[in-house]
């Protein structure tokens, strides 16, 4: 069934308990008046009321006047970083979710186990949310991001670990340019081979 948005409905009967999640980190000061109304109205025939913001909210000038103006012991308040949508549910065992875009009607739920899966879905929601009176950093709606971090410097002629650097051209001849194979070493010293550049003297052809 198609109904108005719930905020403005009547409130729940005595003894019941109203579980809400509201999307966005504000909301329109003629909606807070009216669930302030709906507020007090339940609250006077015994209501309790949780709410669910998103962290922002806790910067919301609007909201935190109407949380001021409704009794701490029959409000407890939590903020989520997760992006939720509107969710009411009264007395576990009716609930309300969006029916349109703009959220201006809602659906109401009553079939036992629709409904028994929804406070599921708020239970979880409620116990990974940070009560309003804990300290809380979050951050501010419009505020400008923060820089990204400068990446680290790092040396270019440094190797990364574990890679061995190649060797030094001439290293295993002691700088005189490249090792001369095997062979080529055992020719130039055979005896009697005088060596490359040098000659016998006294032995020459006469």
């Amino acid at each position: 069934m198609l109904h108005p948005d719930p905020s403005t409905r009547p409130p729940p009967r005595p003894g019941t308990r109203s579980s809400r999640a509201q999307p966005g980190s504000d909301r329109p000061a003629g909606k807070l008046q009216e669930a302030l109304a709906n507020a007090h109205t339940a609250i006077r025939r015994g209501a309790r009321i949780r709410h669910i913001y998103q962290h922002p909210a806790r910067y919301s000038g609007s909201i935190r006047d109407y949380l001021s103006q409704v009794p701490a012991q029959h409000l407890r308040v939590r903020t989520t970083e997760l992006t939720v949508e509107r969710l009411i549910i009264i007395d576990r065992s009716v609930a309300h979710i969006p029916a349109s875009a703009d959220r201006s009607t809602a659906l109401r739920i009553s079939h036992p186990a629709l409904v028994s899966y929804l406070i599921q879905v708020y239970e979880v929601l409620w116990a990974q949310a940070v009560p309003l009176a804990e300290n809380h950093q979050a951050t501010a709606p419009n505020a400008p991001a923060s820089p990204a971090p400068a990446p680290a410097r790092t040396n270019p002629r440094r190797k990364p670990p574990g890679i061995a650097p190649p060797p030094r051209r001439g290293a295993a001849s002691g700088g005189r340019g490249p090792p001369s194979s095997p062979s080529t070493a055992a020719v130039g010293r055979k005896p009697g081979n005088p060596r490359p550049g040098h000659t016998r003297r006294g032995r020459e052809s006469v």
